[in-house]
């Protein structure tokens, strides 16, 4: 794949230079993060939140973005504070779930990840907003809720996996095999794991991971349901072919804002593939 270029890392290091570093202002609370020097400062201003973080003992501080605790699972739209939305019990986490995300209480610092990884949780991917989704043993989650930094730690359900056709099959009753894609938890432990599942539940496995996110199956939309069920899957829908879809990989990564901010034409003139990962 080909590297930026000076003037794009140039465009990039400038965007980040402008959040300019300001003195906290009075009241709200001012939390420690264990085992960094890092604090953060939470307050209201007009009326909203807003917060900062400091890393030299409170001399200096740097706004970030005002936190927003809505959490966005296609349908299911919820600050999990308030607990989960109402859910059918059968697409419910069972107790000995081992997928949750956890929310934080302002824009994510790298401290937040480490204090994580420290506790013992996989951190597998950032969800919007201020939230990972990690792996790890729901002994964990009464002590992370408890930190200070932390807005709710709650479970990834298997609603949240399935995307709305499946749960408009299972809630008709259908029994009708369909080919799926299943997207991993993560690509570099879990695909044999998910392949060997498929199987033992009696589906169809039509394509193996071979290094990338997704495994392929046929299932009825029971066998689907039990698959979310896994530790091991983040999603599943409906198998698509492949498509060239470079427009959202720019709306996901945040190039079309950026350009709108700097008037940076990012990849003009570059030529590179993007891929899921190595592959065999």
């Amino acid at each position: 794949m080909s590297r930026p270029t000076l003037p794009l890392l140039a465009s990039v290091l400038l965007l980040g230079a402008t959040v300019a570093a300001q003195v906290a202002p009075k009241g709200g609370d001012i939390i420690q993060v264990p085992g960094s020097d890092a604090q953060v400062h939470i307050w209201k201003q007009d009326g909203a939140l807003a917060s900062a973080v400091s890393r030299d003992g409170g001399k200096t501080w740097f706004r970030q973005y005002a936190p927003h605790y809505e959490l966005s699972f296609r349908d299911f739209k919820f600050d999990p504070a308030q607990g989960d939305p109402a859910l059918a019990p059968n697409l419910m986490a069972s107790n000995d779930n081992r997928l949750f995300y956890v929310q934080f209480k302002t824009d994510i610092i790298p401290e937040y990840r480490d204090a994580l990884v420290r506790m013992g949780a996989e951190v597998l991917y950032y969800f919007p907003y201020e939230s990972y989704i990690v792996r790890m043993d729901r002994s964990k989650v009464s002590e992370i809720r408890s930190l200070d930094y932390v807005h709710a730690v709650a479970d990834m359900h298997p609603a949240y996996k399935l995307e709305k056709g499946i749960l408009a099959d299972l809630a008709a009753g259908s029994t009708t095999a369909v080919t799926y894609d299943i997207m991993l938890a993560n690509k570099l432990t879990d695909a044999k794991a998910v392949e060997a599942k498929v199987q033992a539940i009696g589906a169809e496995l039509i394509g193996k991971a071979n290094g990338g996110i997704l495994v392929t199956a046929k299932m009825t939309p029971q066998q689907a349901r039990q698959m979310a069920s896994e530790d091991t899957v983040l999603w599943i829908e409906e198998y698509g072919p492949p498509s060239l879809d470079d427009d959202n990989l720019r709306i996901q990564c945040g190039i079309n804002t950026v350009e709108g901010l700097r008037g940076t034409e990012f990849g003009k003139g570059m030529t590179g593939d993007i891929v899921e990962g190595v592959y065999p």
